[in-house]
């Protein structure tokens, strides 16, 4: 209780949005596979998954990948250096050669003329679906009477290769269909902390451009004007870091952030740990760590509704729901505790979404607005929602995404909380 009090005594306070790794880096023999919008491709290749489990995969063969966030090799071996990129959830990919070692299947790939290998098996669990061959979606979709193949399967056109990241350094920088200042707004603004992947720097009219592409639409970004700098080159990396064991944090953004009143929740998803902290003058003064579970797919951000994943990057609390699902009140069985709602998906993760189209230019416009404004963001797209920090137990991963405490740590966690307080999760 006296902890509680002692944060009575905060403020709300202001935030930007955060960091995601771009990482997709594909050419004409990857091609990502997708569906029309009235198709959801999670819930088409979940439901192919019983059907296709024992197919057997051959050299020349189109598979489309089953896994999220599947990682490329440069040997099969998963003991050797990684390739900067991944393949994602309905990515088609050709097999070129096939062996067996370390207990995988694995599958040769090419990438502008060099070779690459991804898992397509695991033999020890054979149920365990990494790729689906691509000739099995066709006769599912015959099986279940749609003939018009053409109006269900569109193949997207190739991700372009990028030569760097940038991340943007303000809130609002216009986007252009064309390298010119006047004219051409795209209609879309980016805001701090996103990252673009660039392929290819343009000198025009005094200004240095950055041109990347939406599908197949190319798009603009100028780097700065009357000396202000709008974006730099970044690896991509989620900046925030915690400084053990003195239990100070140094903020290399948001500095604002540090003058104000509000409690902040660091979770650091490897550990498993929540961090509330309290401010101490210019610095941040740990007051309690928690222990959590995270969604049965802990490793990687979230990208998309049923993929388990609990998000990373900056968010804010957008809601206490009183009566939560998940839990008792430990003093009291018969009442049930509430829980937060964390502000997913963000302006980065709206971003990201757009980039890849997975969402419209209004939804993303729509999530950045709410962002900015610290309302709750748009829980009805591909993105997924309802991200919540509740009860029910943290003694292993079990959630769909969602962070979950011991029951008397979310009984004292949500008496402390308020809305919009700082929620960064770091992978």
């Amino acid at each position: 209780m006296k902890l509680i009090s002692l944060l009575k005594m905060n403020t709300k306070v202001k935030k930007k949005t955060t960091t995601i790794i771009k990482i997709l880096i594909l050419s004409t023999i990857f091609i990502p596979f997708s569906l029309a919008q009235d198709i959801d491709l999670n819930d088409f290749i979940d439901k192919m998954a019983e059907k296709i489990r024992d197919s057997e995969i051959k050299i020349g063969d189109r598979v489309i990948v089953w896994k999220d966030e599947l990682q490329v090799y440069s040997e099969p071996s998963i003991d050797l250096d990684i390739p900067n990129f991944i393949l994602n959830k309905g990515d088609a990919v050709k097999i070129t050669d096939i062996i067996e070692k370390d207990e995988f299947i694995w599958g040769k790939v090419r990438f502008e003329d060099k070779s690459f290998w991804i898992r397509i098996k695991y033999l020890r669990q054979p149920y365990v679906i990494i790729v689906i061959p691509y000739a099995l979606t066709l006769d599912y979709i015959k099986e279940q009477g749609i003939i018009a193949e053409q109006k269900i399967i569109r193949l997207r056109p190739p991700i372009r290769p990028v030569s760097s990241y940038v991340r943007v350094l303000v809130d609002g920088l216009n986007v252009r269909l064309s390298p010119f200042t006047n004219y051409d707004l795209a209609g879309f603004q980016l805001f701090n902390e996103m990252v673009v992947p660039v392929n290819q720097t343009i000198e025009n009219s005094d200004y240095t451009w950055s041109k990347f592409f939406i599908g197949d639409n190319p798009h603009y970004i100028v780097r700065s004007d009357a000396g202000h700098v709008f974006y730099e080159e970044t690896d991509g990396r989620f900046t925030c870091q915690l400084e053990f064991p003195e239990y100070e944090i140094l903020l290399n953004f948001d500095v604002n952030l540090i003058s104000q009143n509000s409690p902040i929740l660091f979770i650091k998803k490897s550990k498993r740990k929540m961090y509330l902290f309290i401010h101490q003058g210019n610095s941040l003064q740990l007051a309690k760590q928690y222990k959590i579970a995270l969604g049965y797919e802990p490793n990687g951000s979230k990208r998309r509704v049923g993929d388990l994943k609990t998000p990373e990057g900056r968010y804010y609390i957008a809601g206490k729901n009183p009566g939560s699902n998940f839990g008792r009140d430990p003093d009291d069985p018969k009442r049930k505790l509430g829980s937060l709602h964390i502000s997913y998906p963000n302006a980065v993760d709206a971003w990201n979404g757009f980039y890849d189209q997975m969402i419209t230019k209004k939804q993303y416009n729509e999530i950045c607005s709410q962002w900015r404004h610290r309302k709750r963001t748009s829980q009805n797209t591909i993105l997924g929602s309802y991200i919540f920090i509740h009860g029910g137990g943290s003694e292993q991963d079990w959630t769909a995404g969602c962070i979950a405490l011991n029951n008397r740590d979310m009984k004292e966690l949500y008496q402390i909380a308020q809305i919009t307080m700082p929620v960064y999760i770091m992978p």
